[in-house]
């Protein structure tokens, strides 16, 4: 898993890995919303929890 190797945690067998993902509403910018900022597409945020660990 992809993130367990960024975050250097490795989930031993039989262990559950929850996951969730949300984007931050409102947090893109289109180019002609604020001609003094540029523009960006909206901000992810993912979670994981390995429950057993709690």
């Amino acid at each position: 898993m992809c993130l367990s190797k960024f975050f250097n945690i490795q989930p031993k067998t039989g262990e559950t890995v929850g996951l969730d993902g949300k984007v931050l509403k409102g947090s893109y910018q289109i180019e002609n919303d604020n001609p003094n900022c540029d523009s960006h597409p909206a901000i992810m945020l993912v979670s994981a929890y390995i429950v057993e660990r709690g």
